[in-house]
C-alpha cells in the first residue's frame, strides 16, 4: 500500500521559529514601552504634584509674612530677605521671611512668629534641589534644613517695588516688605509654574512692638541665621509674665504708610499682636 509522506520541511519550520520570534519581540517590546511610560506618567504627576504643593506653601508663607520697623533692642527682627543667586546661568534665589507660625500640637514652647529660608543647594553631578529650613523667633533650636523639591532647573524670586520687579530684597535697607513676590520653579523637563502673592500686614508703625515672649525664653536672638546677612541687634525682651495688658497696634499714634511720609486715618480697628504661645 502506497503511504503519504508529507509534513512539514526544515524550512518551513525555520520560518515559522522565526515568525514566532518576531511576535514575541514585538509583544515584549510593546508591554514594556507601555509600562516605562506608566512610570514616567507617575514620576511627572509626582512631580507636579510637589511643584503645586511647595508653591502653594511658599505662597502661604509670604502671604503671612510679619515685618515692623525695629526701633530698639527689644523688638525681634523680623527680615524679609531674597539675594539675587544664579548656578552656571540658572536661577537660584534664597528667601527667608519672617511669617506667621501656624499652631503647633505639641507641647513644646514655641511663639507665633518662624523664620523660614528657602535655598537651592548643587547635588554631586550638579542636580539642583530646593531645601526649606524653619526655626522660631524668639527661641534658639537647632533647626534642619531639609530638601522640599528635587531635580530642578531653576528657582527665581522677584519683588515689586511699585515700579518694576527686582530680583534682591532687604528690609534692613528698605524698611518694608515688597507690594508683591513673584516666585518661579522650573523643572527638569522644561516647565516652569508661578505664583504671584503679596505679603501681609504691610504696615509700618511708628510705635515701637513690645516683644510678645513667654517668661523665662530668653534673650531675643541677635539675627536670624538663614542665609544671608541681616540687621543686628541685642537685648533682652520683656516677659508676658507681670502686670499690664497685651499691648495692641490700635492705640495712640500716627501711622504712617508704606508709600512716604503722611498719617493714617484714625478709627481702624486695633489687630492683636503675634505673641508667644504658651
Amino acid at each position: 500500500m502506497w503511504q503519504s509522506n508529507k509534513g512539514f520541511t526544515l524550512i518551513e519550520l525555520l520560518m515559522g521559529l522565526a515568525l514566532l520570534v518576531i511576535l514575541s519581540g514585538a509583544l515584549y517590546g510593546t508591554y514594556f514601552s507601555v509600562m516605562r511610560a506608566r512610570e514616567r506618567g507617575g514620576e511627572n504627576l509626582q512631580t507636579r504634584r510637589e511643584l503645586s504643593s511647595t508653591l502653594a506653601a511658599i505662597q502661604n508663607e509670604i502671604a503671612s509674612s510679619y515685618f515692623v520697623v525695629r526701633k530698639s533692642a527689644t523688638v525681634p527682627i523680623c527680615v524679609f530677605l531674597v539675594q539675587d543667586r544664579d548656578s552656571y546661568g540658572k536661577p537660584t534665589s534664597s528667601l527667608a521671611l519672617t511669617t506667621i507660625a501656624p499652631p503647633r500640637i505639641d507641647p513644646a514652647p514655641a511663639s507665633d512668629l518662624a523664620v523660614v529660608g528657602y535655598e537651592v543647594r548643587e547635588q554631586e553631578g550638579g542636580a539642583l534641589f530646593l531645601t526649606r529650613e524653619s526655626k522660631d523667633l524668639y527661641l534658639k533650636p537647632k533647626s534642619v534644613r531639609y530638601p522640599v523639591m528635587e531635580n530642578i532647573d531653576g528657582f527665581l524670586v522677584e519683588c515689586y517695588d511699585g515700579s518694576k520687579w527686582v530680583k534682591s530684597w532687604d528690609t534692613s535697607l528698605t524698611n518694608k516688605l515688597p507690594q508683591s513676590v513673584r516666585v518661579t520653579i522650573t523643572l527638569k523637563s522644561g516647565e516652569s509654574a508661578s505664583i504671584v502673592t503679596s505679603p501681609g500686614l504691610m504696615r509700618k508703625y511708628q510705635k515701637e512692638l513690645p516683644s510678645m515672649i513667654g517668661e523665662g525664653l530668653g534673650e531675643v536672638p541677635k539675627t536670624p541665621e538663614l542665609g544671608g546677612t541681616t540687621p543686628s541687634g541685642t537685648g533682652t525682651a520683656p516677659s508676658l509674665g507681670g502686670s499690664g495688658s497685651t499691648p495692641s497696634f490700635g492705640g495712640s499714634g500716627a501711622m504712617p504708610s508704606l508709600g512716604g511720609s503722611g498719617a493714617a486715618p484714625s478709627g481702624g480697628p486695633a489687630m492683636s499682636v503675634p505673641g508667644a504661645s504658651r
